[in-house]
C-alpha cells in the first residue's frame, strides 16, 4: 500500500544525526576598538580566536578569559 504523493524516502531523513552546531568564540572589546561601534568579535575557529588573542597580547593589551569560549579585552589607559 502506498500513500499518494509520498515516496517514503523523506522518512529516512529523520534517522540522520542532527548537523553539528558551529561553536562560537566571543571577545568583548572596549568601545572604539572595532569598526562601526561593534563591541563583540565573533569567531567560529578556535585557531583564529586564539590567534587574535595572541595578537592583542603582543600589542600589550590585557585579555581576561571569562570561560573557555569568551574573553574580555581591558580598555587601554
Amino acid at each position: 500500500m502506498t500513500i499518494n504523493g509520498q515516496s517514503g524516502a523523506g522518512m529516512l531523513d529523520m534517522f540522520k544525526p542532527a548537523a553539528p552546531v558551529a561553536r562560537q568564540y566571543l571577545i568583548q572589546c572596549p568601545p572604539c576598538m572595532l569598526a562601526d561601534g561593534h563591541r563583540i568579535k565573533r569567531f567560529t575557529s578556535l585557531e583564529a580566536f586564539e590567534g587574535y588573542i595572541a595578537e592583542l597580547r603582543s600589542r600589550r593589551m590585557t585579555v581576561h578569559w571569562n570561560s573557555p569560549f569568551t574573553a574580555t579585552v581591558e580598555p587601554s589607559v
